[in-house]
């Protein structure tokens, strides 16, 4: 588990407040959230049909933290996120 990644996904939400007539329903279209972390592959212990993301493992006792799985049809975008110290943070495509 050495690939931290950045996804973009389209979220399931609440469209209206409360009780709302069918005819006032109104599409304000998907809702995408920004998710970034360690890459959990199915043969590491992710879960098939989802990207599985954890915000911390726990090396020595092989534990994950703050789990994620997201069904990979709601992924919009997934990018290798890489490392330069020398120079910042940059994007793989």
């Amino acid at each position: 588990m050495n690939t931290i990644v950045f996804i973009e996904w389209a979220d399931a939400h609440q469209g209206t407040d409360g009780w709302t007539s069918i005819e006032d329903l109104e599409d304000d279209g998907e809702r995408i959230i920004h998710t970034v972390g360690f890459l959990l592959p199915v043969d590491e212990g992710g879960k098939d049909d989802h990207v599985t993301i954890v915000q911390s493992f726990d090396v020595q006792q092989e534990m994950v933290d703050n789990v994620v799985h997201v069904p990979s049809s709601m992924v919009r975008t997934m990018r290798v996120v890489t490392f330069d110290l020398s120079g910042g943070v940059s994007f793989v495509a």
